[in-house]
């Protein structure tokens, strides 16, 4: 029609989307310990890191950040220092997923294994136990978590007592291994039994009253050579 605008058509520009960013590997690390350092003991550790390495570098989806193992540890995790370690690299976000193999190669104290994994859950890291078959980040798991964990504890309270009560024992019996071996403030009778042997006995008693008045062990030691009292086998204390 004549007077009639003609309508123009709407410019319709084509959008230019952008690839989706690959998605980054899952950053995994594994936690090994063993109690000694036992021949078989270590090769129990090796063998832990050898499969958590076959099983972290055989997923393509994940990436190693490190096989953290200690041996001959003490009982608390503050003094260990490959699971110091570990904390250390969660706390700077550079790990999403630990592996282990049991509650107990964790800590075997229940307040201080819940304080960990309180953290690590702070920290969004997942951990996987794999004996117990639990998550970290199962909504049920932490009550799983805390009776595995007393079990534990109480599991390794009881076999301390066990041990504690064998070797004193042995002692009043006579037959602890401990017998055939170099013993301070004892001696070895005829009949093959230890009896207490009183020199050095009030020495090991003089050491007791110095570590209860807070002498440090360097100064113990110290004191002891100043003393010009030896070590069992004859060197310095």
């Amino acid at each position: 029609m004549a007077g009639t605008a003609k309508l123009k058509r709407p410019i319709v520009r084509e959008a230019r989307l952008k690839p989706p960013l690959p998605l980054r590997p899952l950053r995994v690390a594994a936690y090994c310990r063993v109690s000694s350092k036992h021949n078989e003991q270590l090769s129990s550790l090796e063998n832990q890191a050898a499969y958590y390495m076959g099983i972290i570098t055989g997923n393509h989806n994940w990436m190693l950040i490190g096989i953290f193992a200690d041996k001959r540890t003490a009982r608390t995790i503050r003094q260990r220092a490959q699971f110091q370690e570990l904390l250390r690299l969660c706390r700077e976000r550079q790990i999403d997923l630990i592996l282990t193999k049991s509650i107990k190669r964790f800590s075997r104290n229940t307040l201080e294994f819940l304080e960990t994994c309180y953290e690590l859950k702070s920290l969004g890291v997942e951990v996987y136990f794999e004996l117990e078959n639990l998550y970290l980040s199962n909504p049920t798991s932490m009550l799983l978590l805390t009776i595995f964990a007393s079990l534990a504890q109480a599991e390794s309270e009881n076999l301390s007592a066990d041990i504690r009560w064998g070797i004193r024992h042995g002692f009043e019996d006579g037959s602890s291994g401990f017998i055939d071996k170099p013993c301070y403030g004892y001696r070895k009778s005829k009949n093959g039994s230890l009896s207490i042997y009183e020199p050095e006995a009030e020495v090991v008693r003089q050491v007791y009253r110095w570590r209860i008045n807070g002498y440090s062990l360097r100064k113990i030691a110290n004191l002891l050579q100043e003393r010009s009292i030896v070590a069992p086998k004859g060197g310095k204390c």
